[in-house]
């Protein structure tokens, strides 16, 4: 698959606890070399073009200082149509809830963070559309034991409709100078990705866990450098992600 996009988008702030985001986009996708695709899955592999409008909304639930959590919520959707048939209007919404925790009185030698998040499409969607839940570097759906390239490619992760998504995750200050820090601690991600079309999704629920380290340097940039174990499946996968 090969896709060329371009949109804009424009974010507000009104206080500290809402953030709202608007945006627009064009994209046109091609579909080559096929191998084997059934007929009854070719609409997911549609040549075209299609435009989008998209809104969402963070908003901060809960702030104890007192206890030093938190907990925000957000929400998005997405509704556009495709030029192409058999494909047309399409929708698709997403939600999340993340708390963050730290649970002594003082210093952040302990941290941490739990999210839950979950999405669904609505009409005909074409194969990049779907959900992914896996690692990879344009994907923030992480199930951490799934990598979602091979041999440098996408689609290894289970991918779908629908999905239903928790991630959670503690981590302990191991060093810490003026320059860096090193946190180190375990992760355990579960979730399941839905496809009425039966091509996709899975079948049960998935479990990974694993340990990371972060590396944040100077405050601001952070290094992730991980390891996850798919339970099911026994796999294991080393994953990394820079964010600041």
């Amino acid at each position: 698959m090969k896709k060329a996009a371009a949109g804009a988008e424009l974010q507000f702030i009104p206080s500290g606890r809402w953030r709202w985001i608007v945006g627009a986009e064009y994209s046109y996708r091609v579909f080559r070399n096929f191998v084997s695709i059934p007929t009854q899955s070719a609409s997911f592999f549609t040549n075209g073009s299609s435009l989008a409008l998209r809104a969402g909304a963070e908003r901060s639930l809960i702030r104890f200082p007192e206890r030093r959590f938190t907990l925000n919520a957000a929400a998005s959707g997405e509704f556009g149509t495709f030029f192409e048939d058999p494909l047309g209007r399409y929708g698709r919404v997403e939600g999340s809830l993340t708390g963050h925790w730290f649970p002594k009185a003082r210093g952040d030698d302990y941290e941490l963070q739990a999210s839950v998040k979950g999405g669904k499409t609505f009409g005909m969607v074409p194969f990049d559309e779907l959900f992914t839940i896996g690692f990879e570097r344009d994907n923030d759906l992480f199930l951490r034991g799934h990598p979602g390239l091979y041999n440098g490619q996408k689609g290894n992760a289970p991918l779908g409709r629908n999905f239903v998504l928790v991630n959670s995750e503690l981590d302990k200050i191991v060093y810490h100078n003026g320059l860096f820090a090193v946190r180190l601690g375990p992760l355990l991600d579960t979730g399941r990705i839905y496809d009425p079309s039966g091509y996709f999704g899975t079948r049960n629920w998935l479990w990974d866990t694993g340990i990371q380290t972060k590396i944040r340097v100077l405050g601001s940039f952070e290094f992730v450098l991980g390891y996850g174990k798919n339970l099911r499946a026994g796999n294991n996968s080393f994953f990394t992600k820079v964010s600041r």
